[in-house]
């Protein structure tokens, strides 16, 4: 694994260095089929980076809030770009939060919005399992298959590699689709259908690697609490994928 990236008298967290590189190379796809959804790119960036903002903002002040400890010993540790100092799914609810608020704010076609942000989704998605490489977080359980990897100790399933192959192969899937608007396989006229389908994807692909995973709680034998919530989303994204045809058929 690799944490950190050496350059020269410089360390570089190596997740975070990937994340950015993902938001850059998400935003550039996402203003660049931005026309194919009918939306702006300017209002697109402006409303993932003020949301992206609010989420590390809250982030930081809810780990402060939880541990004012450390804030009490080191004042300045506030302004650290330390990712271990930061509450993820805090920062990932109030990022999403802000997005909706501001969507509605600025009266943005809610299903058309979240179209248009699918290709950054898509790219984010396989940065993200790219830092699980690196920092060698979502370890598989114990293998001796010929593709098992050393890690922790012991040789495991390569979970991380997984999840890599499987993000990669949503993101061609969705942007083969959307990178031409009268080929596409996936309608563009049906609002919110890439978002969803994206949706879908996704969470077929975590069950695959959560099967597969180490550092998870266990139910019954290979099922995991994540199966539970992934199968339940499952269902109610093949519910709004339903119903967003339906009302798209009694519109024509």
């Amino acid at each position: 694994m690799f944490p950190v990236i050496q350059v020269g008298p410089f360390s570089i967290q190596a997740a975070g260095l990937i994340l950015l590189a993902g938001l850059w190379l998400g935003l550039s796809l996402t203003a660049r089929y931005a026309r194919n959804f009918g939306t702006d790119s300017n209002q697109l960036e402006g409303l993932v980076l003020y949301s992206i903002l609010a989420g590390i903002v809250g982030a930081r002040l809810f780990y402060v809030f939880r541990y004012p400890q450390v804030l009490m010993k080191t004042p300045l540790s506030v302004f650290s770009l330390n990712p271990t100092m930061f509450d993820g799914t805090t920062g990932i609810l109030i990022a999403v939060l802000a997005m909706f608020i501001i969507i509605q704010r600025r009266k943005m076609d809610f299903w058309r919005t979240l179209d248009a942000i699918t290709p950054l989704l898509s790219v984010l998605s396989v940065a993200l399992a790219f830092t699980h490489l690196a920092t060698g977080s979502i370890y598989g359980i114990s293998s001796d298959l010929p593709w098992a990897i050393s890690l922790w100790g012991q040789t495991r399933h390569p979970t991380q590699i997984y999840e890599i192959i499987l993000a990669s192969v949503v993101l061609v899937l969705l942007w083969t689709s959307y990178r031409h608007r009268e080929k596409s396989s996936i309608p563009l006229e049906i609002k919110g259908l890439h978002f969803l389908s994206f949706g879908l994807l996704a969470a077929v692909s975590w069950i695959i690697v959560v099967t597969f995973q180490a550092d998870t709680v266990i139910l019954f034998d290979r099922l995991r609490i994540l199966h539970i919530f992934l199968l339940g989303l499952i269902i109610i994204l093949i519910g709004l994928v339903e119903r967003r045809m339906k009302e798209y058929s009694t519109d024509q």
